[in-house]
């Protein structure tokens, strides 16, 4: 029976067992089926959504149930409020579901890839996890789950910190975690290859991060930190031991290498004078201790710290952290020759207590003057002192506050001048400050109670030269005292001073007496009472000193002011005397005016010359920006007229400028009076002037007449003027010129250059214009300048004007119609005169040119072209009766001749008719010539022959009669062949050649005779040559005259080896 029972029992568990094991083999083939993958899926989705109470959902799944797991496309996101949130492309599991018979999983591989985390932590700091489903009690006996190994790998976790705030992401990362079960340690390595820290609108890269550690029990092990970011490479290590109570951690962390990426990350932020240059960097810090309880060590090193401006050497920071107190252990820094230096603490707890000792060594003085004021500085000396601080960084008012420093071995200007020492301390409420240099002090006393101040200054300064130069206001001079009384609310304290000042100057304008009582009350200023008054016995080391120029003169000046800032009062006057700059004297100056807030009266302004007195008066706003002024000129003389005319005129400048200005009969004799050189100039001018718009964007007009002006010998009738002026452009719009019953009309337009960002007249500014006159008549302008020249015909003229200032192109017409010429009244006239010339750009054009002398007809024709006034081409031809007598062509230029001239049977009478230097001329002149060459070396070849030619020069003594003339000229030889001439019964006669090459003379012979030669001319000269017979030829030595010259009384033997004279009687 106990047989058949055991077996009954074990025929149960083979049944058991059959069905067991049935069971799970349909569950595999179930899970295998897309039906059962899916409600697998379903049934992790509900659960973990529930438990994460938050939306869970996975893309795939596959498993065996017994070994492996393997899942894509998991998310994790909340759908009613931010909350962190996370994905992974894929994960796979490998486990041994087996070992859950002993209540155990044991799990030898997770692997993850394309893990993305998105980690946020709010404004007031709380992590935004999901929050695990509650009520359920944990399992009495729960699972003991056993990782083997974790790998992630393609992953980037995002970190958003909105209580900092920072943005945190890194990239490719990786993670491997082994766990050694006999040891049980974990051994983990993360990496990631890029990150991104975003700060204040600022990104800061990180590269190649690098941790690499242990975890056994209770010990948790960093054997290695690395990372690189914008230069700088960071390594470390760490040991923490966890326990119940406080964790107890180390660390350790250096820094070094180039932060220069960093500094200019954050260089916007500090003025350009003060941004740092830092090429090298060293740094260490350490942490000990527990989170409640740490210490942290901190030394850096900078070896040099350029800005802009200034320089520090050796820069060295240690500091600790040690149960609440921040310990300064030392801080130092090279600068301007000197040192630097601090220590003290601070508790950054509630009380903020600190206590601070400062020390300053040795600094240069000059360096730090440069550096403050941007200038040479005008001291030199040493800088030393010791600032001592302590109290509550809350309230400063409690804390305490004293110092010495003294600045020694003082240079100012090459005067050696005494210490300056300053001493401060405050304590308890109760404050004092003293300055001192020699007799000279400032002082205050003070007390601080509850936010209210209460206390007194006194300044006694004998000479403000010594320490004007710490205020930026070099070359003050003089005494300054001043008494104040101070009290009420810290804030807003109410101050009574009285200021006296005396025998003050600056940049060498003097005030003889200052006198000011200031009151200040409710963030009032108000000037109860004020006054001032200077001399200056002579201006020229002021206007030396303002405008480097030398005005002689004297002037004495005073003004007073009171009110307040919104609602003040005024009046200065000055008077000056004897001012003269250069030849411009002014005999006395008056100028009194007086001011409310921001209306300003000029009610007396007198300037009298030795001429002229200038009156004027007028009114100024200067908050609107606007004034009228009126100026009235009278004559000090009153020889003819009294009055010398007036301006009357606007003025605005609030957003456009505005000007208008009304002239009336103003009188140019003003200028007769202000200048020597103008005297005598008479005329007026009257007419308006206006401006509107900005100097960018000009707009005006003007429309003047001056009515009869006159200076010298020049008489005008009237000059009128319009015109108008627009942002791209000058327009004369009419102008006109009335003189001796004639008419000038000129008009046109000339641009302006907007090149530079505002308007002006420079040599690219395009012109366009016209000047023309119609039929004036010649003999009008002949009577009134020319007293001996008979001119006669109307005259017509229109010229066109364009191109640019620089390159103007000039073209129009001139013609001249029944036109008479007459230099003398002893020679012949030329009348009939025809003539048109027109101009064209760099060409004139002679289309006619006739007219008739001595009863003899003339045409002038051709034309005459140029180039930048170097080049010129001309073509001329003058034909006398109709056959042409000269004629001229070829181009000249510097280095470039090729002329030719010919005359045929020219009679030189012509040339007597145009020419005032000769008299009775007669004869003809036949000629041919080439001319090459260059203007330095020309080329001559042709030749020149006239007989009979008859002719007076003006102012000579004797006429030139019966002359012969015949030479010709090759390209290395000219040719006197023969030259003679009468001088009433005497002659000369002369022949001779000149061989030349490249400009050099090779050979030359002339030989000269003449007889009887008389030249008088009564108080100038007088001589007498009776007979003449030279030669003149070229030797081995030079050059040899030789020959006789007999006159007067004496006669004068030449030749090569001696130079003597005897009296003709002893011969």
């Amino acid at each position: 029976m106990h047989y058949s029972f055991l077996k009954l029992i074990l025929r149960i568990l083979a049944i058991f067992c059959i069905s067991l094991l049935s069971l799970l083999v349909l569950l595999y083939i179930f899970i295998q089926t897309p039906p059962g993958r899916n409600t697998l899926k379903t049934i992790l989705e509900n659960t973990l959504s529930s438990t994460l109470q938050n939306e869970f959902s996975i893309g795939s799944l596959k498993t065996n149930i017994f070994s492996r797991l393997s899942v894509r496309d998991i998310s994790f996101r909340s759908t009613t409020t931010e909350s962190s949130d996370f994905g992974i492309n894929s994960i796979k599991i490998h486990y041994n579901i087996f070992a859950l018979i002993s209540n155990k999983l044991s799990i030898s591989d997770i692997l993850i890839q394309g893990l993305d985390v998105d980690l946020i932590r709010d404004k007031e700091g709380k992590f935004l996890l999901p929050k695990l489903s509650s009520g359920k009690e944990s399992p009495r006996n729960p699972v003991h789950i056993a990782i083997a190994n974790i790998e992630i790998s393609e992953s980037t976790i995002s970190y958003d910190d909105q209580a900092i705030p920072l943005e945190t992401r890194m990239n490719g990362l990786t993670l491997n975690v082994h766990n050694d079960e006999a040891m049980n340690k974990y051994a983990f390595l993360m990496q990631f290859h890029s990150g991104e820290i975003v700060h204040d609108e600022q990104i800061y890269l990180i590269e190649e991060f690098t941790v690499e550690g242990a975890y056994e029990e209770e010990f948790l092990e960093v054997s290695n930190i690395t990372f690189f970011s914008e230069g700088l490479t960071c390594s470390g290590n760490a040991t923490a031991h966890f326990t119940e109570s406080d964790p107890v951690f180390q660390a350790h962390l250096t820094m070094e290498g180039d932060p220069s990426q960093y500094l200019n990350i954050i260089g916007s932020q500090i003025p350009a004078r003060l941004q740092p240059h830092i090429h090298s960097v060293d740094a260490e810090i350490s942490i000990n201790g527990s989170p409640s309880k740490p210490t942290i060590d901190a030394k850096i090193h900078i070896p040099t710290i350029q800005a802009e401006e200034i320089l520090l050497n050796n820069t060295m920071l240690e500091i600790t952290m040690l149960n609440d107190t921040l310990k300064l252990k030392d801080f130092s820094t090279e600068l301007f020759d000197g040192s630097f230096s601090a220590q003290g603490w601070m508790m950054p707890d509630s009380t903020e207590f600190y206590n601070v000792d400062l020390d300053i060594s040795n600094i240069d003085c000059s360096q730090l003057w440069e550096f403050l004021y941007k200038n040479k500085s005008p001291y030199k000396g040493s800088l030393n002192g010791n600032i001592k601080a302590s109290g509550a960084m809350s309230s400063l008012i409690t804390s305490e506050f004293s110092g010495k420093i003294l600045l020694s071995k003082i240079i100012f200007e090459e005067k050696n001048i005494d210490p300056l020492d300053c001493i401060f301390s405050y304590k308890e409420g109760n404050a004092a400050l003293r300055i001192t240099q020699e007799a000279s002090y400032v002082q205050s006393n003070f007390s601080l109670q509850n936010n209210a101040v209460d206390g007194s200054a006194e300044i006694r300064i004998d000479n403000i030269e010594y320490i004007a130069g710490l205020f930026n206001l070099l070359d003050a001079r003089g005494k300054l005292y001043a008494d104040a009384d101070f009290s009420g609310d810290l804030t807003n304290p109410e101050i009574h001073a009285k200021v006296r000042g005396g025998s003050l100057s600056y940049m060498k304008f003097p005030v003889d007496s200052l006198y000011a009582e200031i009151q200040y009350a409710d963030s009032s200023l108000l000037i109860k009472n004020s006054s001032f008054t200077g001399r200056i016995e002579s201006l020229v080391p002021l206007t030396k000193a303002i405008m480097s120029e030398e005005i002689l003169g004297r002037v004495q000046y005073r003004g007073s002011i009171f009110g307040t800032l919104e609602d003040f009062s005024g009046n200065f006057s000055l008077h000056a005397d004897s001012v003269k700059y250069q030849e411009f004297s002014v005999h006395s100056l008056v100028l009194e005016c007086t001011a409310k807030n921001s209306d300003i009266s000029v009610n007396t302004l007198h300037i009298d010359t030795e001429k002229v007195r200038c009156e004027a008066k007028g009114d100024f706003s200067l908050s609107q920006r606007s004034g009228n002024v009126f100026v009235d000129f009278i004559n000090r003389e009153q020889k003819s007229k009294n009055h010398f005319g007036s301006i009357d005129g606007s003025f605005s400048l609030y957003d456009n400028i505005s000007l208008n200005a009304n002239m009336k009969e103003l009188s140019l004799e003003m200028l007769g009076a202000l200048s020597d050189s103008l005297a005598g100039i008479q005329g007026s001018i009257s007419g308006d002037i206006s401006f509107n718009g900005t100097m960018d964007k000009p707009a005006g007009t003007v429309s003047l007449t001056i009515d009869k002006p006159a200076y010298k010998d020049l008489f005008v009738d009237k000059i009128a003027i319009q015109g108008k002026l627009k942002p791209s452009e000058v327009i004369l719009s009419n102008g006109t010129v009335q003189l001796f019953n004639n008419e000038i009309r000129i008009r046109g337009k000339m641009g302006l250059d907007q090149s530079k960002g505002g308007f002006a007249i420079s040599p690219n500014s395009e012109l366009q214009g016209e000047v023309a006159i119609s039929e004036v008549q010649l003999s009008d302008f002949a009577g009134e300048f020319l007293d001996a020249i008979q001119v006669q015909g109307t005259l017509t003229s229109t010229v066109q004007i364009s191109g640019t200032l620089a390159a103007p192109d000039i073209s129009g017409s001139l013609r001249v119609n029944n036109g008479f010429l007459q230099l003398d009244k002893h020679k012949s006239p030329i009348e009939n005169l025809d003539a048109l010339l027109v101009f064209s750009g760099s060409t004139l054009n002679i289309n006619k040119c006739i007219g008739l002398y001595e009863g003899k007809t003339f045409s002038l024709t051709g034309s005459i072209s140029e180039s930048g006034w170097s080049y010129f081409s001309p073509n001329i031809a003058l034909s006398i009766n109709g056959k042409q007598a000269v004629c001229l062509k070829g181009t000249l230029q510097q280095e470039d001749l090729d002329i030719h001239l010919s005359l045929d049977e020219f009679d030189i009478s012509f040339i007597e008719t145009l020419s005032p230097a000769i008299m009775n001329a007669q004869g003809n002149i036949n000629a041919s010539v080439d001319i090459r060459g260059t203007m330095q070396t020309p080329l001559f070849r042709g030749y020149v022959k006239a007989d009979n030619i008859d002719v007076l020069p003006t102012d000579f003594p004797a006429p030139l009669s019966k002359c012969m003339l015949d030479i010709s000229a090759t390209d290395e030889q000219m040719v006197l062949k023969s030259f003679r001439c009468m001088f009433n019964d005497g002659f000369v006669n002369s022949s001779g050649y000149v061989d030349y090459s490249n400009g050099a003379i090779k050979d030359i012979a002339f030989h000269f005779e003449a007889d009887n030669i008389a030249l008088n001319k009564p108080e100038k000269y007088q001589f007498n040559i009776k007979s003449c017979t030279l030669d003149y030829t070229q030797q081995k030595n030079g050059y040899l005259i030789d020959g006789r010259i007999f006159i007067s009384q004496k006669c004068w033997i030449l030749s090569e080896n001696q130079r003597y004279s005897k009296n003709l009687p002893s011969l």
